[in-house]
């Protein structure tokens, strides 16, 4: 069974050209772009070259670090019992965990039978 490659391009350009036109200026938002087109281009040579799990971490990892230069940091999570919860020195190594990890995840969600898109 053939498996579509770059069935993602389309759903990325049009979130790139959105995000660059209703955040320009934002630093964070450029972020969040940088770190996505790594995750993007990461998944595209995927397609095409059946990448290790240890090369698509390393893409993952690199993308976290990139959006995180640019401020994407979770400061503060919300706790239903008690208001919000600072996450002080653990903010940077949690917001590194947080984007690996979700990234990670959609990503082996994505495997299964198309449960992701």
């Amino acid at each position: 069974q053939t498996m579509p490659r770059l069935g993602g391009l389309a759903i990325f350009l049009a979130f790139m050209i959105v995000t660059l036109i209703s955040s320009w200026g934002n630093a964070a938002f450029y972020g969040i772009l940088a770190g996505g087109l790594i995750v993007f281009l990461v998944g595209m040579l995927d397609d095409m070259y059946q990448l290790s799990p240890w090369v698509k971490l390393l893409g993952q990892c690199l993308a976290a670090a990139v959006a995180m230069y640019f401020g994407v940091i979770v400061h503060f999570v919300t706790n239903p019992f008690d208001g919000l919860l600072a996450l002080g020195y653990l903010s940077l190594p949690l917001t590194f965990l947080w984007i690996v990890g979700v990234t990670n995840a959609i990503n082996l969600i994505d495997g299964l039978d198309g449960l992701a898109g």
